[in-house]
């Protein structure tokens, strides 16, 4: 029982060990609490608006989100940590993209200008 308690706590440690890795950064940290908003948004305003103008069904919203964001099977913080990192890869990707045109159009750009001064000493 003790290995499975310490492997599970190696499991943990390792994860939150690689969130931070991956959350250090104050864009992505950022982007995660946006997430985290737009995410539990419905939760709040429902509340919000239980409270500003008594509204039972705003109440009963408000309680069956809240109980469902809360439940063991729905994960709110791990959900909002995927999105933020899918977000993240995605732009990561197509920086990279944009990135990897930039210098092929680079390349091939220094390549004409070879192949010209190549053309021009050979006319010489």
């Amino acid at each position: 029982m003790k290995r499975f308690f310490n492997w599970a706590k190696n499991k943990i440690v390792n994860f939150v060990k690689w969130l931070w890795q991956e959350c250090k950064d104050w864009r992505t940290f950022i982007l995660l609490v946006i997430v985290c908003i737009v995410v539990g948004a419905p939760v709040w305003i429902s509340g919000l608006l239980g409270i500003l103008f008594n509204w039972t069904w705003a109440w009963a919203v408000f309680a069956a989100l809240l109980a469902f964001w809360w439940l063991p099977g729905v994960p709110y913080f791990a959900l909002c940590v995927a999105v933020t990192l899918a977000i993240k890869r995605f732009f990561e990707k197509k920086t990279a993209k944009k990135a990897k045109a930039k210098g092929i159009a680079e390349i091939s750009k220094d390549l004409e200008e070879i192949v010209e001064n190549t053309d021009a000493e050979e006319d010489n």
